[in-house]
């Protein structure tokens, strides 16, 4: 079970960073972020569907809805085919805190 998690972990990162199918090519070197921001988007996605499923498991039995225990021991926050991998985002700091 351990196993399957660790693998479905890899695939969420792996599709992540799909345009290199989850490998950096490159030695590090000071300021590379990749690393980094795979990382970060990888936990980012976790927390979040960690959040919306608690939620829902919470919410569910007030609609009349019995949760067995062994389906919510299979539940994983890994799973992310809800989330689209493959928008583009651009992040920048306004220029208050980009000049100090």
């Amino acid at each position: 079970m351990q196993l399957n998690r660790q693998e479905t972990r890899h695939q969420l990162a792996r599709d992540v960073f799909h345009g290199r199918r989850g490998h950096l090519y490159q030695a590090y070197r000071p300021g590379q972020k990749q690393q980094l921001a795979l990382g970060l988007v990888t936990n980012v996605l976790t927390l979040g569907n960690s959040g919306y499923m608690d939620h829902a498991v919470e919410h569910l039995p007030s609609e009349g809805t019995t949760i067995a225990d062994e389906d919510r021991e299979n539940l994983s926050a890994l799973q992310h085919v809800q989330v689209n991998l493959r928008a583009r985002f651009i992040f920048s700091r306004p220029d208050h805190l980009r000049h100090g």
